[in-house]
């Protein structure tokens, strides 16, 4: 009869255990293109992606506009600390969401495994050729799928990321 208390406790306690170890770790989020990255929604009102994700640390314009930029993750590191990275997202001033980004945020992934960090040859063998590519200036350029989603990768060998997607955005087809 003891023993069998202690294998009921000792189960226990390794579900508790294995609950606060899931609740502790960062979640990722799953990319759909043309729609979604986690559970912010392009069309959603930004009042119910507060809701979800909580304050935003900074808000802008985008210099785009009437659009206004929200972020999830310090923009402006330290000089010591690695480059910032999360979600954010573009609405207009209506409130509406138009784009949804992960920046330098290895956690969001599509359904066939492309994230940031990636190498440009990566995603095109797991997307396809992309419907266009568009130069960011001289220091990177987009992978444009048709589907709604872009992945932004760095030219500059100056700048951290080299050679791989630093961004993923998803807006309407």
């Amino acid at each position: 009869m003891k023993l069998v208390a202690i294998v009921c406790a000792a189960m226990l306690f390794a579900e508790v255990g294995i609950g606060v170890a899931q609740q502790s770790a960062p979640a990722g989020f799953l990319i759909f293109p043309g729609q979604s990255i986690g559970p912010l929604h392009i069309g959603m009102a930004i009042a119910d992606a507060i809701k979800v994700m909580g304050m935003p640390k900074s808000t802008e314009p985008s210099g785009q506009g009437g659009v206004v930029v929200f972020r999830w993750y310090d923009a402006n590191p330290s000089a010591t600390a690695p480059q910032a990275g999360g979600l954010y997202v573009a609405a207009d001033f209506s409130g509406q969401i138009l784009r949804v980004t992960a920046h330098n945020d290895p956690r969001s992934v599509t359904p066939n495994g492309v994230h940031d960090g990636m190498t440009e040859p990566q995603v095109k063998a797991a997307m396809g050729a992309p419907t266009s590519i568009e130069p960011i200036g001289k220091t990177a350029h987009d992978l444009v799928y048709a589907s709604g989603i872009r992945f932004t990768v760095v030219d500059d060998a100056n700048i951290e990321g080299y050679r791989t997607v630093t961004e993923i955005t998803v807006f309407a087809p």
